[in-house]
């Protein structure tokens, strides 16, 4: 058994560590000893990354080549690795970011993947990509509806706490959304907007599960002009600390 903790100290960045972090505690299942406690960050940057190369597997259209990435951390290039292994991505835009060192994230995706990242303006990258990762601390929508065009799939993951957000609800409301845990979604997730704005029951987005698209009990994307939407989660219980000592 496996029992992940995670954490996020901005404060981390004038230390010059990772602002997040993520531990692993491993358990016999027979004996309930513990096995081994790994310090998981680059494991976890895999875990994250591969969940929505999935969604995009199963999403995305097949031709889909021009990748837009929203967010410029650590997991940024995770996720580009992860959407390259599954679509012929040929191009790479990042959004720009005011203060962010643009120089090392390209070299880093350059040295992990062999491609060229061009950094444009959120706008001309959501009207350009076929498909859009959002990677984000935001709490208010990065993107805006009438940017996203026809048949372009986004992988929103950075909504993961009450009031975060990276998405507005009228580009979730016209999209085929899916979540991987939809009880969770509606909670923590860009599916708690939804609800609250009366576009979606819980019944409605528990018809809605990656899960159930894996293994076609749900319908995915029908036509070439289709907007799906992937809400990116994991299972998680959350805790909020009393005290936090930077």
């Amino acid at each position: 058994m496996g029992v992940k903790a995670a954490s996020y100290n901005p404060g981390n960045r004038t230390r010059g560590r990772a602002s997040h972090t993520s531990t692993t505690l491993l358990i016999d299942d027979l004996t309930a000893e513990v096995v081994a406690v790994v310090e998981a960050g680059y494991l976890n940057g895999l875990r994250t990354a591969a969940a929505d190369a999935i969604a995009v597997k199963y999403l995305a259209r097949a031709d889909s080549h021009r990748l837009g990435i929203i967010g410029l951390g650590a997991q940024a290039v995770f996720e580009i690795e992860a959407v390259a292994a599954v679509r012929p991505i040929d191009t790479v835009y990042a959004a720009r970011r005011a203060g962010a060192d643009t120089d090392r994230f390209a070299q880093a995706v350059s040295e992990r993947t062999g491609l060229t990242v061009e950094f444009r303006d959120v706008e001309d990258l959501a009207r350009q990509a076929d498909i859009i990762v959002t990677a984000t601390p935001a709490t208010s929508p990065v993107l805006r509806d009438e940017w996203i065009r026809p048949g372009t799939h986004v992988s929103a993951m950075g909504s993961d706490n009450v009031g975060k957000m990276e998405l507005p609800v009228e580009l979730v409301a016209r999209s085929l959304f899916y979540m991987d845990y939809p009880d969770q979604s509606a909670v923590i997730g860009e599916a708690q907007h939804l609800l609250a704005a009366g576009k979606a029951t819980l019944a409605d987005l528990r018809h809605r599960s990656l899960g159930g698209l894996i293994c076609a009990t749900v319908s995915g994307r029908s036509s070439a002009d289709d907007i799906t939407v992937f809400d990116r989660l994991g299972s998680r219980s959350r805790t909020s600390p009393r005290r936090t000592r930077q």
